[in-house]
């Protein structure tokens, strides 16, 4: 139980949980996500399900919909930049849209047998229409090295030479 929720308990104000508790219970959802997408129904006992449904009707869609709106945002990204988000990015969002992208990649390119996460149709397929090719792994340094290597082709007209 995290900090925020036993002190609610006991007093009867609620403190904003912290950054840390707020990952766990993020992870928490995702893992029960996560086992009511996998294969075996049997994952997730009923009650939880019936729990959560009388609780939190709407959670499921609730994570759903944070991962469509980081699609969106990807596909902004793609759409005024025409390229992906790179790791080694200056800009803070653009490091978050490239570690999003990677997740979801590693999602789609996971063993069904792993627990990598749950991507949702909704999202894959409004990638799908939005982005060519955004499920393909991708390189990102090696790409920006060729290109550059390009570019020196095409400025001095030979390859690089060893010094």
């Amino acid at each position: 139980m995290s900090r925020a929720v036993k002190n609610f308990r006991k007093s009867g104000t609620y403190e904003s949980p912290t950054r840390e508790e707020e990952d766990m219970m993020a992870y928490y959802m995702e893992t029960l996500l996560r086992q009511c997408a996998s294969q075996d129904e049997m994952t997730l006992d009923p009650s939880v399900y019936e729990y959560l449904y009388d609780h939190i009707p709407d959670w499921s869609a609730l994570v759903e919909d944070k991962q469509f709106k980081m699609a969106q945002r990807l596909v902004d990204f793609y759409e005024i930049s025409q390229r992906f988000p790179i790791l080694d990015a200056v800009n803070t969002d653009e490091k978050v849209l490239h570690k999003f992208l990677a997740r979801i990649r590693a999602i789609m390119w996971a063993d069904e047998d792993t627990s990598a996460g749950v991507l949702y149709r909704s999202v894959m397929s409004y990638l799908n229409e939005n982005i060519p090719n955004w499920a393909e792994p991708r390189h990102e340094k090696h790409e920006q090295k060729i290109q550059d290597v390009l570019m020196f082709i095409q400025l001095n007209g030979h390859m690089p030479k060893k010094l």
